[in-house]
Protein backbone atom coordinates (compact mmCIF):
# COMPACT_ATOMS: atom_id res chain seq x y z
CA UNK A 1 0.00 0.00 0.00
CA UNK A 2 1.31 3.91 -1.16
CA UNK A 3 1.36 5.12 2.55
CA UNK A 4 4.24 7.83 2.49
CA UNK A 5 3.96 11.37 2.22
CA UNK A 6 5.93 12.73 -0.31
CA UNK A 7 5.92 15.73 -2.85
CA UNK A 8 3.10 14.06 -5.23
CA UNK A 9 0.96 14.16 -1.64
CA UNK A 10 1.35 18.24 -1.99
CA UNK A 11 0.68 18.58 -5.79
CA UNK A 12 -2.37 16.38 -4.96
CA UNK A 13 -4.01 18.59 -2.33
CA UNK A 14 -2.90 21.46 -4.33
CA UNK A 15 -5.21 20.21 -7.27
CA UNK A 16 -8.05 19.60 -5.03
CA UNK A 17 -7.44 23.16 -3.63
CA UNK A 18 -8.03 24.64 -7.33
CA UNK A 19 -11.14 22.05 -7.14
CA UNK A 20 -9.93 19.67 -10.08
CA UNK A 21 -12.16 17.28 -9.91
CA UNK A 22 -10.71 14.86 -13.40
CA UNK A 23 -7.45 14.33 -14.57
CA UNK A 24 -6.59 12.95 -17.46
CA UNK A 25 -3.28 10.66 -17.75
CA UNK A 26 -1.15 8.22 -18.57
CA UNK A 27 0.87 5.83 -16.46
CA UNK A 28 4.50 6.14 -15.90
CA UNK A 29 6.83 5.43 -13.84
CA UNK A 30 8.02 9.26 -13.27
CA UNK A 31 4.63 10.16 -11.95
CA UNK A 32 3.38 7.41 -9.77
CA UNK A 33 3.58 9.65 -7.08
CA UNK A 34 1.37 12.42 -8.34
CA UNK A 35 -1.16 9.56 -9.53
CA UNK A 36 -1.20 8.41 -5.77
CA UNK A 37 -1.34 12.06 -4.49
CA UNK A 38 -4.38 12.66 -6.59
CA UNK A 39 -6.18 9.12 -5.83
CA UNK A 40 -5.79 9.84 -2.58
CA UNK A 41 -7.70 12.89 -2.65
CA UNK A 42 -10.34 11.56 -4.71
CA UNK A 43 -9.17 12.84 -7.90
CA UNK A 44 -11.15 10.61 -10.64
CA UNK A 45 -7.84 10.11 -12.84
CA UNK A 46 -9.29 9.26 -16.53
CA UNK A 47 -6.34 7.65 -18.01
CA UNK A 48 -5.78 7.34 -21.75
CA UNK A 49 -3.93 5.46 -23.86
CA UNK A 50 -1.75 8.02 -25.76
CA UNK A 51 -0.65 11.10 -24.27
CA UNK A 52 -1.71 13.23 -26.95
CA UNK A 53 -5.83 11.96 -25.72
CA UNK A 54 -4.89 13.33 -22.23
CA UNK A 55 -3.82 16.58 -23.40
CA UNK A 56 -6.62 17.16 -25.79
CA UNK A 57 -9.38 15.72 -23.17
CA UNK A 58 -7.85 17.95 -20.27
CA UNK A 59 -7.87 21.18 -23.35
CA UNK A 60 -11.94 20.07 -24.13
CA UNK A 61 -12.51 19.69 -20.63
CA UNK A 62 -11.51 23.61 -19.91
CA UNK A 63 -13.51 24.65 -22.97
CA UNK A 64 -16.51 22.81 -22.32
CA UNK A 65 -16.74 23.76 -18.59
CA UNK A 66 -14.81 27.48 -18.04
CA UNK A 67 -11.87 26.13 -15.60
CA UNK A 68 -9.10 24.90 -15.67
CA UNK A 69 -8.15 21.80 -17.54
CA UNK A 70 -5.44 19.31 -15.89
CA UNK A 71 -3.24 16.03 -17.98
CA UNK A 72 -0.40 14.87 -16.28
CA UNK A 73 2.24 12.41 -18.45
CA UNK A 74 5.25 10.66 -18.18
CA UNK A 75 8.86 11.91 -18.94
CA UNK A 76 10.80 12.00 -22.65
CA UNK A 77 8.14 10.04 -25.22
CA UNK A 78 5.24 10.80 -22.91
CA UNK A 79 5.67 14.64 -23.06
CA UNK A 80 6.83 14.32 -26.64
CA UNK A 81 3.59 12.84 -27.55
CA UNK A 82 1.41 15.24 -25.66
CA UNK A 83 2.99 17.93 -28.08
CA UNK A 84 0.28 18.72 -30.34
CA UNK A 85 -2.64 19.04 -27.33
CA UNK A 86 0.05 21.50 -25.43
CA UNK A 87 0.45 23.53 -29.00
CA UNK A 88 -3.37 23.36 -29.96
CA UNK A 89 -4.20 24.94 -26.28
CA UNK A 90 -1.44 27.47 -26.42
CA UNK A 91 -2.87 28.46 -30.00
CA UNK A 92 -6.77 28.49 -29.02
CA UNK A 93 -5.67 30.60 -25.38
CA UNK A 94 -7.26 27.48 -23.62
CA UNK A 95 -6.36 27.16 -19.70
CA UNK A 96 -4.63 24.13 -18.68
CA UNK A 97 -1.98 22.80 -16.70
CA UNK A 98 0.20 20.21 -18.00
CA UNK A 99 2.43 17.90 -14.93
CA UNK A 100 4.93 15.68 -16.30
CA UNK A 101 7.21 13.54 -15.08
CA UNK A 102 11.27 14.08 -15.06
CA UNK A 103 14.62 11.88 -14.85
CA UNK A 104 16.54 12.46 -11.62
CA UNK A 105 17.97 15.63 -10.80
CA UNK A 106 21.18 13.56 -9.90
CA UNK A 107 21.42 12.05 -12.67
CA UNK A 108 21.43 14.78 -14.96
CA UNK A 109 23.37 14.81 -18.48
CA UNK A 110 24.03 10.72 -17.55
CA UNK A 111 22.08 9.08 -20.14
CA UNK A 112 19.40 7.95 -17.82
CA UNK A 113 16.20 6.63 -18.87
CA UNK A 114 13.85 8.64 -20.67
CA UNK A 115 16.51 11.86 -20.71
CA UNK A 116 14.86 14.96 -22.55
CA UNK A 117 15.42 18.74 -22.21
CA UNK A 118 11.79 18.49 -21.57
CA UNK A 119 11.68 22.85 -20.66
CA UNK A 120 13.18 23.94 -24.08
CA UNK A 121 10.66 21.77 -25.48
CA UNK A 122 8.06 23.45 -24.42
CA UNK A 123 9.17 26.76 -23.66
CA UNK A 124 7.45 28.13 -27.23
CA UNK A 125 4.15 26.08 -26.75
CA UNK A 126 3.46 26.83 -23.27
CA UNK A 127 2.82 30.37 -21.24
CA UNK A 128 4.57 29.33 -18.19
CA UNK A 129 7.45 26.41 -18.02
CA UNK A 130 9.38 25.12 -14.86
CA UNK A 131 10.81 22.91 -13.24
CA UNK A 132 10.36 21.80 -9.27
CA UNK A 133 13.06 22.67 -7.43
CA UNK A 134 12.51 21.24 -4.59
CA UNK A 135 9.61 18.96 -2.93
CA UNK A 136 8.65 21.30 -0.23
CA UNK A 137 7.75 24.05 -2.87
CA UNK A 138 5.34 21.30 -4.94
CA UNK A 139 2.38 23.15 -3.71
CA UNK A 140 3.97 26.23 -4.78
CA UNK A 141 4.44 25.70 -8.33
CA UNK A 142 1.20 23.69 -8.52
CA UNK A 143 -0.86 27.36 -7.63
CA UNK A 144 1.40 29.01 -9.52
CA UNK A 145 1.02 27.24 -12.96
CA UNK A 146 -2.92 27.84 -12.44
CA UNK A 147 -2.19 31.54 -11.75
CA UNK A 148 -0.33 31.85 -15.01
CA UNK A 149 -2.86 29.36 -16.96
CA UNK A 150 -5.83 31.50 -15.60
CA UNK A 151 -3.86 35.89 -16.65
CA UNK A 152 -3.92 37.20 -19.87
CA UNK A 153 -3.40 36.21 -21.94
CA UNK A 154 -4.84 32.48 -20.87
CA UNK A 155 -3.05 29.71 -22.05
CA UNK A 156 -1.67 26.11 -21.02
CA UNK A 157 1.50 25.92 -18.59
CA UNK A 158 4.02 23.22 -17.72
CA UNK A 159 5.46 21.59 -14.22
CA UNK A 160 7.43 18.54 -14.57
CA UNK A 161 9.34 17.09 -11.45
CA UNK A 162 12.19 15.15 -11.62
CA UNK A 163 11.29 11.58 -9.95
CA UNK A 164 13.89 11.74 -6.95
CA UNK A 165 12.65 14.97 -5.87
CA UNK A 166 8.68 13.82 -6.27
CA UNK A 167 9.14 10.62 -4.54
CA UNK A 168 11.23 12.68 -1.50
CA UNK A 169 9.29 12.18 1.84
CA UNK A 170 7.95 15.47 3.31
CA UNK A 171 6.80 16.52 6.44
CA UNK A 172 3.11 15.60 6.46
CA UNK A 173 2.09 18.80 8.29
CA UNK A 174 3.26 20.84 5.24
CA UNK A 175 -0.40 19.28 3.97
CA UNK A 176 -2.21 21.58 6.26
CA UNK A 177 -0.47 24.95 5.10
CA UNK A 178 -0.81 24.07 1.00
CA UNK A 179 -2.46 27.54 0.17
CA UNK A 180 -5.58 28.32 -1.95
CA UNK A 181 -6.03 29.45 -4.89
CA UNK A 182 -5.11 33.41 -6.40
CA UNK A 183 -8.41 34.98 -7.37
CA UNK A 184 -9.19 35.98 -10.46
CA UNK A 185 -9.97 39.72 -11.50
CA UNK A 186 -9.71 40.82 -15.04
CA UNK A 187 -9.56 44.21 -16.11
CA UNK A 188 -12.21 46.94 -15.83
CA UNK A 189 -12.98 49.21 -18.35
CA UNK A 190 -12.39 52.69 -17.69
CA UNK A 191 -15.23 55.48 -17.58
CA UNK A 192 -14.44 57.53 -20.70
CA UNK A 193 -14.19 54.38 -22.96
CA UNK A 194 -17.63 53.01 -21.94
CA UNK A 195 -18.92 56.60 -22.47
CA UNK A 196 -17.68 56.36 -25.95
CA UNK A 197 -19.54 53.03 -26.62
CA UNK A 198 -22.51 54.18 -25.60
CA UNK A 199 -22.38 57.18 -27.76
CA UNK A 200 -21.36 54.71 -30.91
CA UNK A 201 -23.66 52.64 -30.08
CA UNK A 202 -26.31 55.17 -29.95
CA UNK A 203 -25.56 56.49 -33.26
CA UNK A 204 -24.67 53.44 -35.37
CA UNK A 205 -27.56 52.34 -37.62
CA UNK A 206 -26.30 49.32 -38.69
CA UNK A 207 -24.11 47.93 -35.71
CA UNK A 208 -23.03 44.69 -34.93
CA UNK A 209 -20.98 42.66 -32.16
CA UNK A 210 -18.37 39.43 -32.86
CA UNK A 211 -17.67 37.56 -29.65
CA UNK A 212 -14.65 35.43 -29.47
CA UNK A 213 -13.11 32.84 -26.88
CA UNK A 214 -12.35 35.93 -24.87
CA UNK A 215 -16.22 36.01 -23.89
CA UNK A 216 -15.96 32.31 -22.99
CA UNK A 217 -13.24 32.81 -20.68
CA UNK A 218 -14.66 36.07 -19.22
CA UNK A 219 -18.02 33.50 -18.18
CA UNK A 220 -19.74 36.33 -19.64
CA UNK A 221 -22.71 34.70 -21.07
CA UNK A 222 -25.25 35.91 -18.96
CA UNK A 223 -24.17 40.06 -19.29
CA UNK A 224 -23.36 39.37 -23.17
CA UNK A 225 -27.22 38.15 -23.20
CA UNK A 226 -28.78 41.03 -21.43
CA UNK A 227 -26.22 43.65 -23.07
CA UNK A 228 -27.38 42.33 -26.75
CA UNK A 229 -31.11 42.43 -25.75
CA UNK A 230 -30.92 45.69 -24.27
CA UNK A 231 -28.91 47.82 -26.65
CA UNK A 232 -30.63 45.88 -29.68
CA UNK A 233 -27.50 44.91 -31.04
CA UNK A 234 -26.77 41.57 -33.68
CA UNK A 235 -24.25 39.66 -32.08
CA UNK A 236 -22.49 37.23 -33.62
CA UNK A 237 -19.71 34.31 -32.13
CA UNK A 238 -16.51 32.59 -32.97
CA UNK A 239 -14.49 29.67 -31.94
CA UNK A 240 -14.80 29.39 -28.16
CA UNK A 241 -17.53 32.04 -28.10
CA UNK A 242 -20.21 29.96 -29.52
CA UNK A 243 -22.96 29.77 -27.83
CA UNK A 244 -21.85 32.36 -24.98
CA UNK A 245 -25.26 34.23 -26.39
CA UNK A 246 -27.34 30.87 -27.79
CA UNK A 247 -28.18 30.30 -31.15
CA UNK A 248 -32.15 30.62 -29.96
CA UNK A 249 -31.82 34.44 -28.48
CA UNK A 250 -33.84 36.84 -31.27
CA UNK A 251 -30.19 38.56 -30.83
CA UNK A 252 -27.98 36.00 -31.58
CA UNK A 253 -27.15 36.05 -35.62
CA UNK A 254 -24.84 32.41 -35.56
CA UNK A 255 -21.46 31.91 -36.71
CA UNK A 256 -19.46 34.44 -37.68
CA UNK A 257 -18.45 32.58 -40.48
CA UNK A 258 -19.07 32.79 -44.66
CA UNK A 259 -22.14 30.57 -43.91
CA UNK A 260 -25.46 32.55 -42.38
CA UNK A 261 -25.52 36.42 -42.88
CA UNK A 262 -22.14 37.24 -41.04
CA UNK A 263 -20.61 38.23 -44.69
CA UNK A 264 -23.25 40.31 -45.47
CA UNK A 265 -23.21 42.01 -41.93
CA UNK A 266 -19.70 42.58 -41.91
CA UNK A 267 -19.98 44.04 -44.68
CA UNK A 268 -22.21 46.78 -44.56
CA UNK A 269 -21.96 47.44 -41.11
CA UNK A 270 -21.02 50.90 -40.04
CA UNK A 271 -20.26 50.07 -36.26
CA UNK A 272 -18.27 46.62 -35.75
CA UNK A 273 -17.44 45.62 -31.81
CA UNK A 274 -14.60 42.55 -31.42
CA UNK A 275 -14.92 41.26 -27.70
CA UNK A 276 -12.29 39.14 -27.34
CA UNK A 277 -11.76 38.28 -30.61
CA UNK A 278 -8.44 37.31 -32.30
CA UNK A 279 -8.37 38.86 -36.05
CA UNK A 280 -6.96 35.97 -37.74
CA UNK A 281 -7.01 34.47 -41.41
CA UNK A 282 -10.90 33.93 -40.58
CA UNK A 283 -11.40 37.77 -40.64
CA UNK A 284 -8.81 38.65 -42.80
CA UNK A 285 -6.70 39.91 -40.44
CA UNK A 286 -9.13 42.68 -39.83
CA UNK A 287 -9.48 43.46 -43.37
CA UNK A 288 -13.06 42.47 -43.41
CA UNK A 289 -13.74 45.09 -41.20
CA UNK A 290 -12.03 47.83 -43.04
CA UNK A 291 -15.09 49.63 -43.93
CA UNK A 292 -16.85 50.08 -40.52
CA UNK A 293 -15.53 51.87 -37.06
CA UNK A 294 -13.95 49.48 -35.43
CA UNK A 295 -13.87 48.63 -31.77
CA UNK A 296 -11.30 46.20 -30.44
CA UNK A 297 -12.13 44.82 -26.57
CA UNK A 298 -9.76 42.28 -24.92
CA UNK A 299 -8.20 41.28 -22.37
CA UNK A 300 -4.96 40.92 -23.40
CA UNK A 301 -3.04 43.86 -25.03
CA UNK A 302 -1.14 42.67 -27.31
CA UNK A 303 -3.80 41.01 -29.13
CA UNK A 304 -5.01 44.71 -29.54
CA UNK A 305 -1.84 45.49 -31.23
CA UNK A 306 -1.90 42.67 -33.60
CA UNK A 307 -3.69 42.82 -37.07
CA UNK A 308 -6.21 45.67 -38.59
CA UNK A 309 -6.15 47.85 -35.87
CA UNK A 310 -9.38 49.80 -34.31
CA UNK A 311 -9.75 53.16 -34.27
CA UNK A 312 -10.76 52.46 -30.58
CA UNK A 313 -8.88 49.56 -28.57
CA UNK A 314 -9.81 49.07 -25.02
CA UNK A 315 -7.85 46.31 -22.48
CA UNK A 316 -10.60 45.22 -20.65
CA UNK A 317 -12.49 41.91 -19.40
CA UNK A 318 -15.20 41.17 -21.80
CA UNK A 319 -17.82 40.17 -18.93
CA UNK A 320 -16.71 43.37 -17.68
CA UNK A 321 -17.39 45.67 -20.34
CA UNK A 322 -20.70 44.48 -21.26
CA UNK A 323 -21.57 45.16 -17.24
CA UNK A 324 -20.68 48.40 -17.32
CA UNK A 325 -22.48 49.29 -20.71
CA UNK A 326 -25.64 48.03 -19.10
CA UNK A 327 -24.85 50.19 -16.11
CA UNK A 328 -24.05 53.25 -18.30
CA UNK A 329 -27.36 52.45 -20.71
CA UNK A 330 -29.98 55.45 -21.15
CA UNK A 331 -31.68 54.58 -24.03
CA UNK A 332 -31.00 53.40 -27.60
CA UNK A 333 -31.32 53.71 -31.04
CA UNK A 334 -34.02 50.91 -32.95
CA UNK A 335 -31.81 48.48 -35.15
CA UNK A 336 -34.47 46.39 -36.14
CA UNK A 337 -35.03 46.70 -39.23
CA UNK A 338 -30.90 46.30 -39.35
CA UNK A 339 -31.68 43.28 -37.85
CA UNK A 340 -34.63 42.34 -39.23
CA UNK A 341 -32.61 42.12 -42.84
CA UNK A 342 -29.68 40.41 -41.58
CA UNK A 343 -32.64 37.83 -39.64
CA UNK A 344 -33.95 37.24 -42.99
CA UNK A 345 -30.72 35.95 -44.60
CA UNK A 346 -29.88 33.52 -42.11
CA UNK A 347 -33.06 32.33 -41.88
CA UNK A 348 -32.95 31.53 -45.65
CA UNK A 349 -29.47 29.60 -45.32
CA UNK A 350 -30.01 27.97 -42.52
CA UNK A 351 -33.08 26.35 -44.53
CA UNK A 352 -30.94 25.81 -47.66
CA UNK A 353 -28.53 24.11 -45.09
CA UNK A 354 -31.35 21.71 -44.13
CA UNK A 355 -32.44 20.68 -47.43
CA UNK A 356 -29.52 19.70 -48.74
CA UNK A 357 -30.05 15.64 -48.80
CA UNK A 358 -27.91 13.81 -51.63
CA UNK A 359 -24.75 14.78 -53.34
CA UNK A 360 -23.12 14.85 -57.21
CA UNK A 361 -22.96 11.14 -56.43
CA UNK A 362 -26.33 10.59 -55.29
CA UNK A 363 -24.82 9.69 -52.06
CA UNK A 364 -25.61 11.12 -48.40
CA UNK A 365 -24.72 15.23 -48.37
CA UNK A 366 -22.33 15.92 -44.92
CA UNK A 367 -25.12 18.56 -44.24
CA UNK A 368 -27.52 16.12 -44.72
CA UNK A 369 -25.57 13.85 -42.38
CA UNK A 370 -25.47 16.91 -39.81
CA UNK A 371 -28.93 17.93 -40.10
CA UNK A 372 -30.13 14.44 -39.16
CA UNK A 373 -27.85 14.57 -35.94
CA UNK A 374 -29.21 17.65 -34.84
CA UNK A 375 -32.97 16.22 -35.61
CA UNK A 376 -31.86 13.20 -33.03
CA UNK A 377 -29.53 15.30 -30.65
CA UNK A 378 -32.22 18.29 -30.42
CA UNK A 379 -31.17 21.60 -29.09
CA UNK A 380 -28.96 21.32 -25.97
CA UNK A 381 -26.71 17.86 -26.61
CA UNK A 382 -23.16 18.45 -26.87
CA UNK A 383 -21.05 18.70 -30.15
CA UNK A 384 -18.41 18.11 -31.61
CA UNK A 385 -17.32 18.48 -35.03
CA UNK A 386 -13.40 17.51 -36.14
CA UNK A 387 -11.75 16.88 -39.71
CA UNK A 388 -11.63 19.33 -42.60
CA UNK A 389 -14.76 19.51 -45.10
CA UNK A 390 -16.16 18.13 -42.32
CA UNK A 391 -15.55 20.36 -39.18
CA UNK A 392 -16.74 22.85 -41.55
CA UNK A 393 -20.56 21.70 -42.24
CA UNK A 394 -20.14 20.55 -38.07
CA UNK A 395 -19.45 24.67 -37.27
CA UNK A 396 -22.24 25.34 -40.18
CA UNK A 397 -25.02 23.38 -39.09
CA UNK A 398 -24.71 22.28 -34.91
CA UNK A 399 -26.55 24.91 -32.56
CA UNK A 400 -24.69 26.44 -30.01
CA UNK A 401 -27.18 27.31 -27.12
CA UNK A 402 -24.72 27.19 -24.13
CA UNK A 403 -21.37 27.72 -23.53
CA UNK A 404 -19.09 25.19 -24.12
CA UNK A 405 -21.74 23.08 -26.29
CA UNK A 406 -20.50 23.19 -29.21
CA UNK A 407 -16.45 22.29 -29.57
CA UNK A 408 -14.07 21.48 -32.87
CA UNK A 409 -11.26 21.70 -34.59
CA UNK A 410 -9.03 24.67 -33.83
CA UNK A 411 -9.44 27.01 -37.26
CA UNK A 412 -5.88 28.19 -36.59
CA UNK A 413 -3.88 25.41 -35.52
CA UNK A 414 -5.88 23.26 -36.97
CA UNK A 415 -4.85 19.76 -35.66
CA UNK A 416 -7.14 16.91 -36.66
CA UNK A 417 -7.77 14.35 -34.22
CA UNK A 418 -9.26 16.56 -31.40
CA UNK A 419 -12.85 14.82 -31.82
CA UNK A 420 -12.51 11.32 -30.13
CA UNK A 421 -10.72 13.18 -26.97
CA UNK A 422 -12.83 16.45 -26.94
CA UNK A 423 -16.30 14.29 -27.25
CA UNK A 424 -14.98 12.06 -24.11
CA UNK A 425 -14.42 14.88 -22.03
CA UNK A 426 -18.23 16.64 -23.06
CA UNK A 427 -19.45 13.55 -22.47
CA UNK A 428 -18.35 13.21 -19.22
CA UNK A 429 -18.73 16.93 -18.31
CA UNK A 430 -22.50 16.55 -19.33
CA UNK A 431 -23.51 13.35 -18.51
CA UNK A 432 -27.23 13.80 -18.90
CA UNK A 433 -26.93 14.69 -22.32
CA UNK A 434 -25.93 12.95 -25.24
CA UNK A 435 -23.03 13.42 -26.63
CA UNK A 436 -22.30 13.25 -30.67
CA UNK A 437 -19.45 13.58 -33.08
CA UNK A 438 -19.08 14.86 -36.48
CA UNK A 439 -15.76 13.31 -37.78
CA UNK A 440 -13.95 13.38 -40.84
CA UNK A 441 -12.81 9.57 -41.74
CA UNK A 442 -8.89 11.23 -41.74
CA UNK A 443 -9.90 13.03 -38.42
CA UNK A 444 -11.08 9.73 -37.01
CA UNK A 445 -7.89 7.66 -37.29
CA UNK A 446 -5.62 10.08 -35.18
CA UNK A 447 -7.45 9.21 -31.67
CA UNK A 448 -9.23 5.82 -32.57
CA UNK A 449 -7.76 3.81 -29.78
CA UNK A 450 -9.04 6.37 -27.27
CA UNK A 451 -12.38 4.62 -27.79
CA UNK A 452 -11.07 1.75 -25.79
CA UNK A 453 -10.83 4.72 -22.69
CA UNK A 454 -14.53 5.51 -23.31
CA UNK A 455 -15.40 1.83 -23.42
CA UNK A 456 -13.04 1.03 -20.29
CA UNK A 457 -14.30 4.40 -18.23
CA UNK A 458 -18.35 4.23 -19.56
CA UNK A 459 -18.26 7.12 -21.12
CA UNK A 460 -20.80 6.80 -23.89
CA UNK A 461 -20.97 9.11 -27.07
CA UNK A 462 -21.66 8.88 -30.98
CA UNK A 463 -19.16 9.32 -33.70
CA UNK A 464 -20.83 10.05 -36.87
CA UNK A 465 -17.86 9.06 -39.54
CA UNK A 466 -17.87 11.12 -42.28
CA UNK A 467 -16.36 8.28 -44.59
CA UNK A 468 -15.68 9.35 -48.19
CA UNK A 469 -12.94 7.80 -48.77
CA UNK A 470 -10.28 10.66 -49.18
CA UNK A 471 -8.74 13.44 -47.26
CA UNK A 472 -12.19 15.57 -48.41
CA UNK A 473 -10.14 19.27 -48.27
CA UNK A 474 -6.94 18.32 -49.80
CA UNK A 475 -8.85 15.98 -52.09
CA UNK A 476 -11.11 19.23 -53.39
CA UNK A 477 -8.08 21.59 -52.78
CA UNK A 478 -5.88 19.67 -55.07
CA UNK A 479 -8.36 19.15 -57.51
CA UNK A 480 -9.74 22.69 -57.79
CA UNK A 481 -6.26 23.94 -58.01
CA UNK A 482 -4.60 21.77 -60.07
CA UNK A 483 -7.21 19.60 -61.67
CA UNK A 484 -9.08 16.41 -60.39
CA UNK A 485 -6.93 14.03 -62.98
CA UNK A 486 -3.72 14.63 -60.97
CA UNK A 487 -4.52 14.04 -56.90
CA UNK A 488 -1.38 13.56 -54.46
CA UNK A 489 -1.28 11.41 -51.81
CA UNK A 490 -5.12 12.26 -51.15
CA UNK A 491 -7.13 8.94 -51.12
CA UNK A 492 -8.05 6.62 -47.58
CA UNK A 493 -10.35 4.18 -49.06
CA UNK A 494 -13.59 2.87 -47.34
CA UNK A 495 -12.39 1.79 -44.06
CA UNK A 496 -14.98 -0.12 -41.66
CA UNK A 497 -14.45 2.26 -38.34
CA UNK A 498 -17.80 0.96 -36.91
CA UNK A 499 -16.12 -2.90 -36.63
CA UNK A 500 -13.01 -0.73 -34.95
CA UNK A 501 -15.28 -0.27 -32.30
CA UNK A 502 -17.38 -2.95 -32.41
CA UNK A 503 -13.90 -5.12 -31.65
CA UNK A 504 -13.19 -2.82 -28.62
CA UNK A 505 -16.62 -3.52 -26.74
CA UNK A 506 -18.38 -0.63 -28.41
CA UNK A 507 -21.61 0.10 -30.50
CA UNK A 508 -21.28 -0.02 -34.31
CA UNK A 509 -23.35 0.18 -37.60
CA UNK A 510 -22.63 0.77 -41.29
CA UNK A 511 -25.07 3.23 -42.74
CA UNK A 512 -25.49 4.46 -46.60
CA UNK A 513 -28.82 5.77 -47.24
CA UNK A 514 -29.86 8.98 -45.48
CA UNK A 515 -33.23 7.19 -44.33
CA UNK A 516 -31.24 5.05 -42.36
CA UNK A 517 -28.85 7.41 -40.50
CA UNK A 518 -31.67 9.15 -38.12
CA UNK A 519 -32.51 5.26 -36.48
CA UNK A 520 -29.43 4.18 -36.36
CA UNK A 521 -28.40 7.75 -34.22
CA UNK A 522 -30.93 6.34 -31.80
CA UNK A 523 -30.29 3.26 -31.71
CA UNK A 524 -26.70 3.99 -30.82
CA UNK A 525 -27.53 6.93 -27.91
CA UNK A 526 -30.09 3.98 -26.49
CA UNK A 527 -27.05 1.39 -26.35
CA UNK A 528 -25.27 3.85 -24.20
CA UNK A 529 -21.82 2.66 -25.45
CA UNK A 530 -19.41 4.87 -26.80
CA UNK A 531 -20.63 4.51 -30.64
CA UNK A 532 -19.37 4.65 -33.97
CA UNK A 533 -21.64 5.31 -36.96
CA UNK A 534 -19.82 4.70 -40.31
CA UNK A 535 -21.64 6.49 -42.87
CA UNK A 536 -20.63 6.40 -46.63
CA UNK A 537 -20.29 10.08 -48.04
CA UNK A 538 -20.43 11.86 -51.38
CA UNK A 539 -16.72 12.71 -52.25
CA UNK A 540 -17.77 15.39 -54.69
CA UNK A 541 -19.80 17.59 -51.93
CA UNK A 542 -17.23 20.70 -51.37
CA UNK A 543 -17.75 22.88 -48.66
CA UNK A 544 -17.70 26.33 -48.98
CA UNK A 545 -14.30 26.57 -46.40
CA UNK A 546 -12.84 24.56 -48.83
CA UNK A 547 -13.52 26.44 -52.27
CA UNK A 548 -12.38 29.50 -50.83
CA UNK A 549 -8.89 28.09 -49.57
CA UNK A 550 -8.51 27.48 -53.28
CA UNK A 551 -9.36 30.57 -54.35
CA UNK A 552 -6.14 32.39 -52.78
CA UNK A 553 -4.21 29.13 -53.48
CA UNK A 554 -4.69 26.74 -50.51
CA UNK A 555 -5.11 23.03 -50.47
CA UNK A 556 -6.38 22.19 -47.30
Amino acid sequence: MYQRTDAGSLVGKALANHAVKKVFALQGGHIDPILYGMKHVGIEIIDTRHEQGAALMAEAWALKTGDTGVCAVTAGPGLTNAVTGLSNAFINGTPMVCLAGRRPMAHADAWTLQELDQLRLVEPITKWAKSVASAERAAEYVRNAFAQARSPRLGPTYLDIPVDILSQPIDAHLLDSVAQPISETGPMPNGSDIDLLVDLLQKAERPIVVVGSGAHWSRAHDSLTSFANTYKVPIYSANAGRGIISDSDPWCFGPAAPAGSFIEASTNADLIICMGVRLGYLFMNGALFQGAKLVRIDINGGELATGFPGQVNIQADVKATCDALLDAYKSGSSHQEWADKLAKTASEAKKAFASVELGPNGLIHPAAAVSAMVDVGGPDASYVTDGGDAMTYGMAGFPANHPGQLLGTSVYFGALGVGIPYAIASSLSAPDKPCLLWVGDGAFGFNAIEFETAIRHKIPFVAVVANNGVWGMSYHGQGLMFGYDELVSVEIGDVAYHELVRSLGGYGEKVTELKDLRPAIERAIESNLPACINVTIDKDAVSFATQAMASIGFGG
